[in-house]
């Protein structure tokens, strides 16, 4: 496997709205956010998911339907297994019940 290269910067953690889980993601899912940020799809979810204050899953879920992406979707289950997030349940859990099952095709 090919490593991925540091081309794209994680996002400096400070300037988000939630430091604590910007912070757990960088530190537990570094490889699935770099493989984000390398894919113009994915990365362009980045702005928005940065806005999203702790705990508010109605955000991220309204980031990430905006445009579904594979890479996002193992992004964030990586954040979901790894980081307290401040919520119950699953975002992907969420978006899958409100596309009607497009999670699965994606993924």
């Amino acid at each position: 496997a090919a490593y991925v290269s540091d081309a794209v910067a994680l996002p400096d953690c400070s300037t988000t709205s939630c430091e604590s889980t910007c912070t757990c993601a960088e530190s537990k899912c570094t490889d699935e956010l770099n493989k984000c940020l390398a894919d113009p799809t994915c990365s362009s979810l980045q702005g928005c998911v940065d806005q999203c204050k702790c705990g508010d899953k109605s955000c991220l879920v309204s980031c990430a339907m905006k445009s579904p992406s594979a890479l996002g979707v193992a992004a964030l289950k990586c954040v979901e297994s790894q980081c307290q997030l401040g919520y119950e349940g699953s975002v992907i859990d969420e978006i899958d019940a409100a596309e009607g099952g497009l999670m699965r095709i994606v993924v």
